[in-house]
């Protein structure tokens, strides 16, 4: 989670003139484009890989969940093992999903930063938790959009209609922005 310190920079850009608006927006959009080209450096070492070791048996990498009802279990599973789609399947789809993933959890890292900095510990400490159901949620509204099987314990998102979930899923992803943007507006500069 790089976003955890990318607030450190913020007393930097202030000294140098920046507002905090607009560090708010160029670190957005920063991190937009490195949660977009991060995949894509990604399939392109995936291709010369192949290129390179085309003559070697490839590895098998099922995951198979067991879903028992254990609450931390499942909830490790879904913070540890997000939505994927196989790149050979569907690469656009495959890069898109890999990006939103990478994207989610830089802002809720770049959340925690700006909640440590602005708040302290115990903030610090809530916002996790909060970081915590917003990738639950995100994580949960994805696999709705895909068809894919939720874990045991969010079996109550089920009832959340597919174009309802992809509406949720923005609004996710809005939620951290919101909060960011809040947490830094009025922020003291600490040297």
């Amino acid at each position: 989670m790089i976003g955890i310190v990318v607030i450190s920079f913020m007393p930097y850009f202030v000294e140098m003139g920046v507002t905090r608006k607009n560090y708010f927006y160029g670190n957005t959009i920063a991190s937009l484009c490195l949660s977009i080209l991060i995949p894509v450096f990604a399939y392109v070492l995936t291709i010369f890989e192949k290129l390179i070791l085309g003559n070697f048996k490839e590895p098998n990498f099922n995951i198979k969940s067991a879903a028992d009802g254990n609450f931390i279990g499942d909830l490790l599973q879904s913070i540890l093992i997000t939505p994927y789609v196989d790149v050979e399947t569907n690469i656009l789809l495959s890069l898109a999903v890999f990006s939103l993933n990478i994207f989610a959890f830089y802002l809720i890292g770049s959340l925690i930063g700006a909640a440590f900095y602005r708040l302290g510990v115990i903030g610090g400490i809530l916002v996790i938790a909060i970081g915590i159901v917003l990738i639950t949620a995100k994580d949960s509204m994805q696999r709705i959009e895909m068809d894919l099987p939720l874990f045991e314990t969010y079996a109550f998102f089920d009832a959340v209609p597919s174009n309802i979930a992809y509406i949720l899923l923005v609004v996710v992803m809005l939620i951290p922005l919101i909060l960011i943007r809040t947490l830094i507006k009025r922020a003291p500069i600490k040297i």
